[in-house]
């Protein structure tokens, strides 16, 4: 997400998320402003680490009303969600579902 023209004061990232045909999937999420992604802040970690959200999407967000992460002018948000079984065990037919991506704030 870049901030062009103007700072961006982001509040809040959310978004929804599930496993289909295996409740052993969990999923971490990730916030940078940094290119390479180094020095990423959770959004969540370990999500449906319990395994019963097969199939229900989990909102997941920073969980603050305020977080005050300014992206300044000619900066980029970067957002990284990944997927993981909890067993090694090979598997087939899983899927990971992502909806209602939002990033909330204010520009300045």
């Amino acid at each position: 997400i870049p901030a062009s023209g103007a700072d961006f004061v982001v509040n809040k990232i959310s978004f929804k998320a599930a496993s289909s045909g295996s409740g052993w999937m969990m999923w971490h999420a990730y916030y940078s402003t940094d290119a390479n992604f180094a020095n990423p802040t959770p959004i969540v970690e370990n999500a449906n680490s319990d395994g019963k959200a097969k199939e229900v999407m989990i909102e997941c967000s920073t969980g603050a009303e305020e977080l005050g992460l300014t992206v300044e002018d000619g900066q980029t948000l970067y957002i990284r969600i990944y997927p993981a079984f909890k067993t090694t065990a090979e598997s087939s037919g899983r899927f990971f579902m992502i909806s209602n991506l939002a990033v909330e704030g204010l520009i300045q």
